[in-house]
């Protein structure tokens, strides 16, 4: 539209611009020549503008990709990782990791205990928070008392006990490794 101006198109030509048309129709179309020249300049500086915009977020969406591939390269090794581990493990070393893999805690329970103990409702997302975390905390727990029973003698094949866990429970508050929450002293004394 800008490139096909009349002679008669005063509005949008400057003061400057009106003195060239009255002149002569060669004037004109030099005026008009120019006219389109400023605008193509201006969108051009527009279009650069916009490039730099679009080099700025392909910057970010690069990063981006980048990340997501590193994170799928990363993927890759654990799992193969885990394929060559899983290939020495014994028939019962299997079994067990199956039922690893197999087990969770019961997201209703874990999100009715939850709000019975804190008074909260937990969304989605925290909920399989907690799951994930219980069910670490339950592992290791049955790792420590799997440890118990071998010190006692008890094999491999034959069921941990209650006195076991209740052993490797008290182990692992010692090792510090339970969260508790601390009694605060009454009264500290605090003198110099």
């Amino acid at each position: 539209m800008a490139g096909k101006r009349s002679a008669d198109d005063s509005v949008s030509l400057g003061p400057a611009k009106k003195q060239a048309r009255t002149s002569d129709d060669q004037g004109a179309e030099d005026v008009n020549a120019e006219a389109d020249a400023d605008d193509k300049e201006q969108e051009g500086a527009g279009e650069e503008e916009e490039e730099e915009e679009e080099v700025v977020e392909d910057g970010d969406e690069f990063e981006r990709r980048r990340d997501r591939e590193l994170q799928e390269e990363m993927r890759k090794v654990d799992r193969d990782k885990m394929v060559e581990l899983l290939k020495h493990f014994t028939p019962e070393q299997m079994n067990r990791y199956e039922c690893y893999r197999r087990s969770s805690l019961p997201k209703p329970v874990l999100k009715r205990l939850f709000q019975t103990i804190t008074g909260t409702i937990l969304n989605p997302n925290g909920l399989i928070v907690l799951a994930a975390v219980g069910k670490l905390f339950v592992g290791e727990l049955v790792e420590m008392a799997r440890q118990v029973a071998d010190e006692h003698g008890v094999s491999d094949l034959d069921e941990i006990k209650p006195a076991h866990v209740q052993e490797a429970h008290r182990r692992l508050e010692a090792e510090g490794k339970m969260l508790r929450e601390r009694k605060k002293a009454l009264f500290k004394s605090n003198r110099m």
